[in-house]
């Protein structure tokens, strides 16, 4: 059934967009606004992953997502996906920050053998691989 896009049925994204205060009262609040544009602009592009994981913030921000699945009202937007998905309670959790191995792929063993120079390998396998 087509609807017309004037149709009162069709609510719309609702973004308050306004001016940022010039300059930047602090550097925090800088970033706030870069991290809360790329959300907005890029949203279905698939790039939110990988700032996630550049920005250090990847664990905090998923864990909240997947939330506590024996506590459904906490959680990113009011409640937790993993009371919504049945098969995330069993979703791996990222843990220990940056230096958990989710935020780095494996070097391929291959490239560390090639890296060696005499017997001392150049490259260090990414923890947690």
């Amino acid at each position: 059934m087509v609807v017309p896009i004037n149709d009162a049925s069709i609510t719309w994204a609702k973004y308050q967009v306004g001016v940022y205060a010039v300059p930047f009262p602090s550097q925090s609040y800088a970033r706030d606004a870069v991290r809360a544009e790329r959300r907005v602009e890029l949203a279905m592009e698939g790039q939110r992953f990988f700032d996630l994981k550049r920005w250090g913030i990847a664990d905090v921000v998923i864990n909240g997502y997947l939330g506590d699945a024996t506590n459904c009202g906490s959680g990113v937007g009011g409640g937790s996906e993993s009371c919504r998905q049945l098969y995330l309670p069993a979703a791996d959790r990222w843990t220990g920050g940056a230096t958990d191995k989710h935020y780095w792929f494996p070097i391929p063993q291959i490239q560390i053998e090639l890296s060696k120079v005499g017997s001392t390998a150049q490259l260090q396998q990414n923890a947690g691989w």
